[in-house]
């Protein structure tokens, strides 16, 4: 249903719908442990909502790389990608619903624990402090 969605949002040229959607298959495919598929997914949509300046969207796609990372075991990227995230809701005023934040809470999980107390507050921190352009750089690079 989603692909189906994504001819559509083509066709009627709805650029933030076929970054949504792009976003949701990107998930699908993390969750079906596809990661090279996701992130290709994931680039293409986060470089629509740049475009858009859709700041709630580029939240969400960065959440999306930190998901990834923390299930390929790369707990200090993940981290950092969460806190560039948290920060950016902080500062538009869209915090994630406590279901959604319930659920990014269990994905980050692992991460947390593979690391150190005061490592795993330096990732976060470093990425809460990092500029959003910067954030979206790195996730960008191949």
């Amino acid at each position: 249903m989603y692909e189906q969605g994504l001819v559509i949002f083509r066709e009627l040229g709805d650029r933030w719908g076929i970054a949504g959607t792009l976003a949701d298959l990107g998930s699908l495919a993390r969750e079906q442990r596809d990661c090279p598929t996701a992130h290709s997914l994931y680039r293409e949509s986060l470089k629509i909502f740049r475009e858009l300046e859709h700041k709630r969207g580029i939240a969400r796609l960065l959440e999306c790389f930190a998901c990834s990372a923390a299930a390929q075991l790369q707990a200090e990227r993940s981290l950092r990608l969460a806190g560039a995230a948290a920060a950016l809701r902080q500062n538009i005023g869209a915090p994630l619903t406590p279901a959604e934040q319930a659920k990014l809470e269990v994905i980050l999980d692992p991460a947390r624990h593979a690391l150190t107390n005061t490592a795993g507050a330096t990732a976060w921190l470093e990425g809460w402090a990092m500029p959003v352009e910067k954030a979206i750089e790195g996730v960008l690079m191949p």
